[in-house]
Order: C-alpha cells, then sequence, then structure tokens
C-alpha cells in the first residue's frame, strides 16, 4: 500500500486509498511526507466521518462532554477470507488481524467525537489464532487527550449467516446521559428525562457510497478531504502502540 501510495504522489495522481495505508505507523509517515510535499490529494475511508449516525451524534445528540465510550464490533470468522484475500491472515502482510481491520473505524471515531489529536493507550489484550498469524479477537483501553476514556474490542468470532454478518455495539457516556446504539437504534437516557429511541444505521456499508461521492466533491473544489492521510497516521501510530501493549 504504501508502493502505491508514493507512486500516485509521483504522478501526481489524487486517490483514496483503505486503511491502514502501511504495516506500521513509520511507512504511514513515509506516505504523509511525501503528500505534503507534493500537495497531493488522498483521502482515507473512514466512513463513520461521512455517517448521517456520527454527524447526529455529534452535531445534536451529544450536547455535554463525553467521558466515556465503549464500542464492540466483532465480524465474522477469519476462514473467510480464504478464497478472496489470504493476505489478510498473516501480519507480515495485512500488519495485523481484527484490531488493524475493523478498530482503526472506531479509534478514528472516538478522536472525531472529542475533537481529540491523540491518544494514549492504557492496555491491550489480543487472543490469537492457533492458524493463522494475526490477532482474532482483541481488547484495548484508551485515554483521549480530553480526558475521556475509550474500552473498544474487535473480533473475528462472530457465526455468521445471510442476516446477521456482524455484531455492533457502541455505548456513549456523557455528563448527563446514557447512549447506547445497536441494531440501527439509539437509546438515548438523559439525566431528568425519558428515554428515547431514535432509529440511526449501525450498517457502515451503506456509507461508503457516500463517501465516495463527498471524497470527489471535496478534490473537484479543493477542499482537504474529511478524513485525510494525517488521520490516518494519527491512527496507526495509536494502533502501533496498542499492538505494542499486547505483545
Amino acid at each position: 500500500m504504501k508502493a502505491m501510495a508514493l507512486n500516485l504522489i509521483v504522478r501526481k495522481i489524487p486517490f483514496s486509498i483503505e486503511k491502514p495505508m502501511g504495516l506500521n505507523a513509520t511507512e504511514v509517515a513515509e506516505v504523509v511526507k511525501a503528500a505534503d510535499e507534493a500537495k497531493a490529494f488522498g483521502a482515507i475511508p473512514f466512513v463513520w466521518r461521512y455517517s448521517d449516525t456520527v454527524k447526529k451524534l455529534k452535531e445534536s445528540i451529544l450536547k455535554t462532554q463525553i467521558l466515556h465510550m465503549n464500542y464492540r464490533f466483532i465480524a465474522g470468522s477469519p476462514s473467510r477470507y480464504l478464497e478472496s484475500s489470504k493476505w489478510m491472515l498473516s501480519s507480515a502482510t495485512a500488519g495485523g488481524g481484527c484490531m488493524t481491520n475493523l478498530g482503526v473505524h472506531f479509534i478514528d471515531m472516538a478522536l472525531y467525537l472529542t475533537d481529540s489529536k491523540s491518544a494514549k493507550v492504557l492496555s491491550s489484550v489480543y487472543q490469537y489464532d492457533k492458524e493463522y498469524d494475526i490477532e482474532i479477537y482483541a481488547s484495548s483501553l484508551l485515554k483521549m487527550d480530553n480526558g475521556a476514556s475509550l474500552a473498544l474490542e474487535t473480533g473475528y468470532a462472530y457465526p455468521m449467516d445471510q442476516e446477521n454478518k456482524r455484531e455492533n455495539h457502541w455505548c456513549i457516556v456523557t455528563e448527563d446521559g446514557y447512549y447506547t446504539l445497536t441494531n440501527n437504534n439509539l437509546e438515548a437516557r438523559e439525566f431528568g428525562k425519558d428515554a428515547v429511541n431514535i432509529s440511526l444505521s449501525t450498517d457502515s456499508d451503506v456509507y461508503y457510497p457516500i463517501f465516495a461521492a463527498t471524497t470527489l466533491e471535496d478534490f473537484v473544489n479543493g477542499r482537504r478531504p474529511r478524513a485525510s492521510l494525517h488521520e490516518m497516521l494519527v491512527v496507526r501510530e495509536i494502533l502501533d502502540n496498542m499492538n505494542k501493549s499486547a505483545r
């Protein structure tokens, strides 16, 4: 991914590139430096930044300071990559397993919702697969630079079927409320008020077309992408520290 991004930058081709853009923060930093020097346009599909769900949370629902966030995103078995993307099952080619693949979205979202620029990794525990060289279940505890805490769980552990592909569960604690989001429903409980249920999508797949259209508009209009290579570097640095803590 690093070589592909550097090639696009040299050829002056604007691009979007999937996370994590490099096997570690050193590789990502090399791409960011080259892009800055060339004034290149590069976007990352951190699609929750482009979602109505997070927009409503940030702009109208979460009215007081966030104290704690808990995100749990559990997808299917790693064996689903055997036919289409076998490289995903090796740290040498993918950079990691479920936390590298899934967790980066929620690290970025936590930074975005709290207006934080960094986060300190307090602890990480990873469970590894006997057959594949990746973590298949991972738990981490972080402290955002605004003081909020983040508990993050990701995994390749959900027995999938045609209707249910994954578990996606959020809990956000603020100074005056408690918010849980799962199965396209947000339950908002605020002190002194009746509980309210709000329909919000928990399916990230639907936001990729929105990301693509918005990114094209940003490029055409000379705007910085909502999720740029710089946001990827911050997340990759945090992810490296989580992986180091787990080891």
